[in-house]
């Protein structure tokens, strides 16, 4: 009852006048892109028009254990839908985590969020060519580990989102308008969810490419944390995107830096700007893929190391009067490398992922990262969908913020692990056990070995 509860909330939410995202079952992997946002934009228009041709099969017909979407497709209402230029993914997650060692508290905590996603494709809709329209609808209900491991950096990064872990309610995060001048370039304005096109580095073919719902949870594997101080999680932003080759993009863009997960868009730019650029380059060295990631973010804001971010559980604590400082910048660069690919299923490969980054490690508190993994799906040709992952991420603090709290809770670097494994009990439904260990930035904390399971159905 709660999930159907929460679901006619969304409904109702969406139903006046919100459009939709970017996501589909089975997705390649992405890396921390601007640009792969904009390309997913270009394709989910592209595969509509395919969407009832002789050789594509309905992807919402088949029976319980073949088809992609629980629901199927509404008594034929939903390929309809689809043919007038409106699709629609609807995840509905949740979690079941504990702290079992270490930590600040030793406790197994319950919650769960409902992700919907609708997509719009403006020509067929009766508008003009190019045109396209996309949104995130979330809401979250329960509680998190993110408040006991003790870690900065949230141990269950889709349940941290938009606000504080244990914060309830509806929040419409990305409200992009799309319009495709040429085949080449995208222009879009609107809200835009910082996450959505910043899925895990290597993570291909888990359900989703929402961070924190597919592949690992937590935020130091989920994306690049260096980009923090300036990008908020759902911005206000115009930008531009140019796409290239075998799917290599280039992207722009320019934000205001105030967190919108609860507003409009008043005010706009009063607090200052974010510029964030970033460069995807694909290729197929030997016949496997490869992508590398180089981005930056540049923000005119005015920062102290110790202002609230929703990418960072930084200390409560108020050391006095703060140096505030501003023109923060960071720059990172991320990749990943397949070294086995199915002949027949493109999607199934298994590879590794890495990352690193460096900021002026003021106003920024992370000073650099770097992360580093293996993943991949199909284990075996009888778990074709099953897909899994190990990683490791270290994340150094700025030299300012070890300084503001060194008499108040002195913090350290901190590092930590992560594997999962994700079982596809059918194709709209998965189970995914999760273990995590960290070296947490408070001094004095025990290292906290967390342990979970999460049940995603995508409706």
């Amino acid at each position: 009852m709660r999930w159907l509860s929460l679901a006619l909330v969304v409904f109702t939410v969406c139903g006046s006048d919100t459009v939709s995202a970017q996501s589909s079952p089975d997705a390649p992997a992405q890396v921390i892109s601007l640009g792969d946002d904009l390309a997913a934009t270009s394709e989910a228009a592209e595969s509509q028009s395919a969407i009832k041709s002789a050789a594509t099969p309905n992807p919402y017909e088949g029976d319980l254990f073949t088809r992609k979407y629980l629901s199927g497709d509404w008594n034929g209402r939903r390929l309809q839908l689809a043919e007038r230029g409106v699709t629609m993914d609807i995840f509905a997650t949740q979690f079941y985590q504990g702290v079992t060692s270490g930590g600040l508290s030793r406790e197994f905590e319950y919650g769960g969020k409902l992700d919907l996603l609708p997509n719009f494709d403006g020509q067929k809709l009766g508008l003009w060519q190019g045109l396209s329209a996309n949104a995130h609808v979330e809401t979250r209900f329960g509680t998190t580990t993110n408040a006991i491991a003790g870690t900065l950096l949230p141990s269950n990064a889709a349940m941290a989102f938009p606000f504080d872990p244990d914060t309830q309610g509806v929040w419409l995060t990305a409200l992009k308008f799309n319009q495709a001048l040429s085949e080449n370039l995208i222009v879009f304005a609107g809200k835009l969810n910082g996450l959505d096109g910043y899925a895990l580095k290597y993570s291909p073919g888990v359900a989703t490419n929402l961070p924190g719902l597919g592949g690992f949870q937590s935020t130091g594997l989920v994306f690049n944390p260096i980009a923090a101080r300036g990008v908020p999680y759902s911005a206000a932003g115009v930008g531009a995107a140019v796409i290239f080759g075998e799917g290599s993009t280039f992207g722009v863009s320019v934000m205001d830096p105030a967190e919108r997960s609860d507003r409009g868009l008043d005010n706009l730019f009063d607090g200052g700007a974010t510029l964030a650029s970033d460069l995807v380059l694909r290729a197929k060295p030997m016949g496997l893929p490869l992508i590398v990631d180089l981005g930056a973010v540049y923000t005119t804001a005015d920062f102290t190391s110790l202002d609230r971010s929703v990418y960072v559980n930084l200390p409560s604590i108020t050391p006095g009067n703060l140096p505030v400082e501003g023109d923060s910048w960071a720059l990172y660069a991320s990749g990943s490398q397949a070294l086995w690919q199915s002949s027949s299923d493109p999607n199934a490969t298994w590879g590794l992922f890495g990352g690193v980054g460096i900021s002026d490690g003021n106003p920024n508190p992370i000073h650099y990262y770097a992360s580093c993994g293996l993943g991949g799906r199909r284990m075996s040709p009888s778990r074709p969908l099953d897909s899994y992952g190990i990683g490791y991420y270290y994340l150094g603090l700025s030299d300012q913020l070890k300084d503001l709290t060194q008499n108040v809770r002195p913090l350290r670097d901190e590092y930590g692990a992560e594997v999962f494994y994700n079982i596809a009990v059918t194709p709209s439904c998965r189970l995914t056990p999760n273990f995590q260990v960290a070296r947490p930035a408070v001094e004095g904390v025990d290292m906290p070995i967390l342990a979970g399971l999460r049940l995603q159905v995508i409706f």
